[in-house]
């Protein structure tokens, strides 16, 4: 990611994410990048309802659920 598409802010602070927050960053980037090829849109210009978009979020959170509770399972059984 280069730095001209850090928001104003950042410019105006000379900020760039490093270490942990840049692999976050670049792993947003690849997120979009696959979200755009499977469905030729960005998350800007899907005209998803507030409603769609909100059940497309609880459904991410059952999700993330899931893998919390079968990776807390993993550490219980040792």
């Amino acid at each position: 990611m280069t730095r001209s598409k850090f928001p104003n802010w950042a410019k105006a602070m000379n900020v760039a994410p490093t270490g942990t927050e840049a692999a976050v960053c670049r792993d947003i980037a690849e997120r979009q990048a696959k979200g755009i090829a499977k469905y030729n849109t960005t998350v800007r210009d899907n005209p998803l309802s507030l409603r769609q978009w909100l059940q497309h979020a609880y459904e991410e959170c059952l999700d993330q659920a899931v893998y919390l509770k079968r990776a807390m399972e993993e550490m219980d059984r040792g």
